[in-house]
């Protein structure tokens, strides 16, 4: 009896060793599972930093800055206006605490109601936009366009035909005025003669 207890004993701590073992291998489990995803979140992060930077160089002419202490914003482009971010994009980015959007947004979209709204927009930091702007100063639009660049050379010889023109144009007034002269004194003179005619012939 002593030894059918002994080794009922012996069945219970082997079971308890085993769900023990089993216990440890889940936790084990769950921290390698944990660690994982934060290892992704983190690399997740990273990759839509890397994302909004790239946003941020490629989508340049869409750049909008804010307004200081309020939400308007002002489009950085050749055709600047004054616009508001959408309510639908707005909300996801404000600042719990005051309410205030980003400094400087990328734009997708530009909608003109009877309100001037910025639709999908992107965050974007204010040392990415500093580099992209200083470049964006010296830009030369007509090369960028595939134009044809003009040298010094074709430059002077556009404004030689430019002043032929204009002395073409001012020759052809100045023969015109003489033309116009000539005929009202040709006028006068054949009015004069039938004058004296008319009056000659009542004689």
């Amino acid at each position: 009896r002593d030894r059918g207890r002994d080794r009922s004993r012996s069945r219970d701590r082997g079971r308890d060793r085993s769900r023990d073992r089993g216990m440890d291998r889940d936790r084990s489990r769950d921290r390698d599972r944990d660690r994982d995803r934060g290892g992704d979140d983190e690399t997740k992060r990273g990759n839509v930093t890397a994302l909004r930077q790239a946003i941020c160089v490629g989508f340049c002419n869409r750049l909008a800055q804010r307004l200081p202490k309020h939400n308007g914003f002002r489009t950085l482009n050749d055709n600047a206006v004054l616009a508001e971010v959408h309510p639908s994009s707005a909300r996801p980015l404000a600042n719990e605490i005051t309410g205030l959007l980003p400094e400087w947004i990328v734009y997708h979209e530009l909608v003109a109601t009877t309100r001037v709204f910025l639709r999908n927009v992107c965050a974007v930091e204010a040392p990415w936009v500093a580099p992209v702007t200083e470049r964006l100063r010296g830009v030369d639009l007509k090369r960028l366009s595939g134009g044809r660049v003009a040298t010094s050379k074709a430059r002077e010889e556009e404004a030689r035909r430019e002043r032929a023109k204009e002395a073409e144009r001012q020759r052809i007034e100045s023969g015109a005025r003489k033309n116009d002269d000539k005929a009202v004194e040709d006028a006068r003179a054949r009015y004069l003669a039938r004058k004296a005619a008319a009056e000659k012939a009542k004689k």
